[in-house]
């Protein structure tokens, strides 16, 4: 089976003593993530008689925290996990909230991951309105439709993610799953309905009007999954519940439908049935995604329950648009885009991010990696899944066990990525290791949000940045090995992304990428350099000032800036070190110091980047900074360099050809 196949990659690539049944958390909780049925996640292994925890993630928006408990088997085979098991592990879960809500973290060691997670429940008490208890499976269940009572004010349901529906999601291709709705069994009889005229044949729109109270435990239910990908990304990217609607919701909630705009949702189905007076009803929705008005529907729920308001008086006008599955990829993203159109919502936020990774999709298809094996004949490929899915996807493809083999052989499983791993890689390269520990899609949309700073299309990603990019994966992987083998018990992710930040830092962006890429590993120095600056790493964040929770320490600009004045020796780095002073071979200067290019030359720099409009307006404002302190005579300041390094490398990649290395 392909998806044990990965979870095995996962456990062999750790290298770390990983168990399988870790491995296995790590490859469900990501899937969860990229669905948007988690808005982070984070590992922590705990078991005692009563209670047991393999993984949470917080969502303080919603005063929401998903709790995860795993049940792996790991034998192969498709087995069947009994529902009173299933029951018994998501009681144990549920051990693990109660005790924690009852100062449980007195009992833990202080450096553990499962204190820090107590320890915030304990004093996160009153914030938290609901506990998602999920049980995560490489077997078969079926505990769907089972009730959860709640525990003291805060509610709770229970999800399920086994085999079947992991394996439904690997498959698919999707990035997200099906939300098919009963809309009676949330609401009754179901929705009154006035459908709109129109005379295209692949739609047809339905007006609505939305209870609060149903908006607020879909979304109880579903939570960000709900929202179209896209806009989802708009609103966490921002992340605070609009007050002005939440205010109404208080003071005058009545008054909602009157001030509100509504949502707009798309559907791939309805079906119809009748009241008790004979009215025609929408009683159920199948693929339900809301594509604008995500804000509304999140401060509802929010105010619903976190804030404990009654939301019964509460309702928003609605438009339902039905297109039939086979024209949802197409027509979705255009209905998103529009219905946003009114809002802050630029057009880059909705599209302009396809481009880049689409483009960077093609690189992972046509270039090839150096072979590195004795003959010289094992070329693979690094594969890039800009969506979950693609790579299982392109395997199923291949008809016979030879070529499925030599599919394997060619993209090795251990050089797959995705696009929040992408901007794990760049963020931490670019020194942002508080960014990457707020969770993959935080971290995801300050990357984009990097990329489209100015409004603008981002420039396309080309061979240079795919060979670098892969290098900084390699980097990380490999880190990540190095990292867990240190028995640190906790915090791998967040260690790792500290280190390799610390490193870049010190050695000033001047790590040979190039070199890593053709070896496609590391060389020794810089493993020694990982393996002792780890644990720095680990004395930094496992210390937080003032006891503060570990987690969210890891998350603050101040936990990094400590992490900076921490002195590390690299001098034994040179070998694995671009000089200060020369350029790469080929003479693109994507090496170079950028003390070394001259002050005509940064002149030159800031007019072709005004002319060719490849790279940001953040870039030429940072070019023309640059070069008006040079001719002023104060030269590049050392909180200039790192940003000035990384201009130089960008705009020899995009073909601007420097002059000579000025003589002193």
């Amino acid at each position: 089976m392909e998806l044990r196949h990965e979870v095995v990659s996962m456990a062999n690539q750790a290298e770390d003593g990983t168990m399988l049944a870790e491995a296995f958390t790590e490859y469900a909780m990501d899937a969860m993530t990229d669905t948007g049925d988690w808005p982070e996640s984070q590992l922590c292994y705990h078991r005692q008689r009563g209670s047991e925890i393999s993984g949470w993630g917080w969502d303080p928006e919603s005063g929401t925290i998903n709790l995860a408990v795993t049940r792996f088997a790991g034998l192969g085979t498709v087995e069947r996990l009994s529902k009173s098991d299933a029951a018994a592990s998501l009681r144990r879960l549920r051990g693990f909230l109660e005790r924690s809500l009852s100062g449980f973290h007195d009992q833990l060691e202080e450096s553990s991951p499962a204190f820090d997670l107590a320890y915030r429940i304990h004093e996160s008490a009153d914030a938290i309105a609901n506990a998602r208890l999920f049980l995560l499976t490489d077997m078969v269940t079926n505990l769907e439709g089972e009730k959860a009572d709640p525990v003291g004010e805060i509610s709770t349901s229970l999800h399920v993610w086994d085999l079947a529906r992991l394996h439904r999601l690997h498959s698919s291709g999707r990035t997200r799953e099906r939300i098919d709705i009963d809309i009676a069994g949330f609401h009754g009889e179901g929705l009154r309905y006035l459908e709109a005229p129109s005379g295209d044949p692949d739609l047809k729109s339905f007006l609505l009007v939305m209870p609060g109270q149903l908006l607020a435990d879909l979304y109880v239910k579903y939570g960000p999954q709900l929202l179209e990908l896209n806009v989802r990304s708009f609103l966490q990217a921002r992340g605070k519940v609009n007050r002005g609607i939440r205010q109404t919701i208080i003071d005058a909630p009545e008054r909602i439908f009157a001030y509100n705009n509504g949502i707009s949702a798309t559907a791939s189905g309805v079906r119809f049935g009748t009241d008790e007076h004979g009215g025609r009803r929408i009683v159920s929705i199948e693929d339900l995604q809301i594509v604008n008005g995500g804000q509304t529907t999140a401060s509802i729920a929010t105010v619903h329950n976190r804030d404990k308001q009654p939301v019964e008086d509460v309702f928003v006008q609605a438009k339902l648009t039905v297109v039939p599955e086979n024209k949802v990829a197409d027509l979705v993203p255009k209905i998103s885009r529009f219905a946003n159109s009114q809002n802050a919502v630029s057009e880059a936020d909705l599209t302009a991010n396809d481009a880049f990774h689409v483009q960077l999709e093609k690189l992972s298809r046509t270039v090839w990696a150096p072979a590195v094996d004795e003959a010289g004949n094992s070329e693979t490929r690094w594969f890039y899944e800009r969506a979950r899915g693609q790579y299982a996807d392109a395997l199923a493809r291949e008809r016979t066990p030879a070529r499925k083999k030599n599919f394997r052989r060619v993209h090795p499983s251990a050089q797959k990525f995705t696009k929040t791993d992408v901007a794990k890689f760049e963020n931490t390269w670019s020194q942002k290791p508080h960014i990457v520990s707020r969770g993959a899609q935080k971290s995801f949309f300050e990357f984009m949000d990097g990329l489209t700073a100015d409004g603008k299309e981002p420039p396309l990603p080309g061979v240079p940045f795919f060979q670098q990019l892969c290098a900084k994966a390699l980097m990380y992987k490999s880190a990540e090995k190095i990292v867990g083998s240190q028995n640190f018990g906790g915090y791998r992710a967040n260690i790792v992304t500290y280190t390799l930040s610390r490193i870049n830092l010190a050695t000033e962006n001047r790590l040979d990428l190039h070199a890593i890429w053709m070896h496609q590993k590391i060389g020794p120095e810089l493993e020694s350099a990982i393996e002792a600056v780890s644990y720095d790493a680990f004395g930094v964040i496992t210390r937080p000032p003032g006891g503060q929770n570990v987690t969210e320490w890891c998350k603050k600009s101040d936990c990094w800036e400590r992490m900076m004045e921490v002195e590390v020796n690299l001098d034994h780095l040179g070998p694995e070190l671009i000089s200060e002073d020369t350029s790469p071979a080929d003479g693109s200067g994507a090496g170079r110091a950028p003390e070394s290019v001259s002050a005509d030359d940064w002149r030159r720099l800031t007019e072709w980047i005004e002319e060719e409009r490849n790279l940001s307006g953040h870039h030429l404002s940072q070019a023309r900074l640059i070069e008006n302190s040079i001719r002023r005579g104060r030269g590049i300041s050392p909180a200039q360099r790192n940003g000035a390094a990384e201009l130089v490398r960008l705009c020899a990649e995009h073909g601007f050809e420097f002059g000579e290395v000025p003589t002193a």
